[in-house]
């Protein structure tokens, strides 16, 4: 999934790659924008996305993804063990967009 977006005054991409929580995403961007934007690790972002461009979840889809990472976003990052267990869960909840992952190990 990739969609143009906004961040400040910068054109951005989100793209999210498949099989990850929907609260995830990667910003795609002409420019480096920790510099321009001066940003530095823990720092907050806000992007702007076309309403055309915003689809909306089920409320059983939404239930389900705060079920699984409500109060736990970091820990897709930090936080192998916490993934790998709740993947098969995300893909039954329809929490994630994508195909299922097959064979993943962790490394």
């Amino acid at each position: 999934m990739l969609w143009p977006a906004t961040c400040g005054d910068q054109r951005v991409w989100l793209y999210r790659w498949p099989t990850t929580p929907l609260h995830i995403v990667e910003i795609i961007a002409k420019t480096k924008l920790r510099d321009v934007l001066r940003i530095e690790d823990g720092d907050s972002l806000s992007f702007h996305v076309s309403p055309a461009d915003i689809d909306t979840i089920s409320w059983t889809s939404w239930f389900s993804w705060a079920a699984l990472w409500g109060q736990r976003e970091l820990w897709f990052y930090s936080r192998d063990d916490y993934k790998l267990r709740v993947e098969q869960m995300s893909f039954s909840w329809r929490t994630v967009q994508g195909t299922r992952a097959t064979n993943r190990t962790k490394t």
